[in-house]
Parts: C-alpha cells; structure tokens; sequence
C-alpha cells in the first residue's frame, strides 16, 4: 500500500513498509535499517529474537519486486556497528546483492557507518558522502538548516502515538513531511524512535501494517 505525494515538483510514493519509492528514477529510499543491531544487542546480554537480518532483506526482495526499482539509496545507518559484522550478517548481505545484481545501491553515510572499510560491503555498495545531491533533492542522514534544497533525511525514526481507549498507547512509524524536508521512518527492526506530534505545516502518515494513515495533513 502507498499514498502519493507531490515534493519539490516530483510525485513520490510513501510506501506502508517504510520506505519511499520515486517512480519517475525507478528509486528506493530507504533510512536506518541498522543491520546487525538484534546481534549487537545479544552480543551484549539483551534477549532479542533472531531471524532479524534475512527479514529486512525479504523485506527489501519484496519492494523491488512490487516496485520497478533500478536504484536504492539508504540514506544513512545501513549498518547498526560496522566494527561488528558477523560473518553470517556478511554472508545473508552478499547473497542479497547476488539477488540484486542489477539493483544499483548507493549509501549515503549516517552516524553509524561513516567509517567502512569492510571489502564485502565497499565492494556491493556505492558509498557516498554525508550529504548528497539527487536533483531536486539532497538526500542527507541527519536534517541540514543551511540547505536552500528540499532534503530527505532520517536519522530520528520519527513515530507516533494513537490512544487505544483512555489508557493505552499504539506507536506506528512514520513519515513526516514540512515545507523543505521529508522524514522517512526507520526501516530497521528494534531501533526505538522520536515521537513526534502535530504541528502547523507538518504532514504525518503513519505506516499501519498494509496501510498509510494521514494525520494532520497539510
């Protein structure tokens, strides 16, 4: 499921599985998946269930194929640690990218991965600078206010709380949409997020299983 939206002149998708597809390139973007980040926290004592890595990846196999896709920019924190990549990580990552092969996949460096030097992951991916121009946007990890371009960013995993009765609280992912930037929801499983409410021109759609919800649409 996606709803379209118009940014900076382009129609885009905001699609229900967190990630935004621009028809007109045939282009994934995609924010913090923070692979590997379920077997950093079991490294250090945190019980999270396994399975995690090759569920992104089915994740991502099912969008190119329910969406045309010749690009995919993650734009920031592919990788939860880069200092710690398990060999099984490695391997499901290289498997990916032999499925792949004719994806091209860009990396626009977050906070978590600004330093690469795995060989497995400089030799499938194209690394790219912390801020990087895809007219009519630039695509940046974290917010920039000296930016006259409409940005793209992530970094904060932006959510939002619906109330279930008088008490209760449902969190969803979401996309967040201003006058010169969208925020993409976290891609990845287990990376918490910012909560975000409604604001004078501040768009917010929420990714609800199969579905996209607007709130506070401007």
């Amino acid at each position: 499921m996606h709803f379209e939206i118009e940014c900076a002149g382009e129609n885009i998708l905001l699609l229900s599985d967190r990630a935004l597809y621009w028809p007109k390139k045939k282009t994934l973007l995609i924010a913090d998946v923070h692979l590997g980040k379920a077997e950093y926290f079991r490294k250090n004592g945190i019980p999270v269930p396994v399975g995690t890595t090759k569920l992104i990846l089915f994740r991502l196999d099912k969008l190119i194929t329910q969406y045309p896709t010749e690009n995919i920019y993650f734009i920031g924190d592919l990788f939860h640690n880069p200092d710690f990549l398990s060999n099984e990580l490695l391997s499901c990552f290289i498997e990916w990218r032999k499925r792949t092969v004719s994806v091209n996949c860009f990396l626009v460096t977050g906070n978590h991965d600004k330093v690469i030097d795995n060989h497995v992951i400089t030799n499938n991916l194209h690394i790219l600078s912390p801020s990087h121009h895809l007219s009519p946007f630039d695509l940046t990890h974290n917010f920039e206010g000296n930016s006259s371009m409409f940005q793209i960013t992530g970094h904060v995993h932006p959510i939002y709380r619906l109330k279930k009765g008088s008490v209760e609280k449902i969190k969803f992912p979401c996309f967040v949409v201003r006058p010169k930037v969208l925020i993409l929801p976290a891609f990845g499983e287990f990376v918490g997020g910012y909560k975000v409410s409604p604001q004078i021109n501040q768009s917010i759609y929420l990714c609800c299983d199969q579905d996209i919800i607007g709130i506070n649409i401007n």
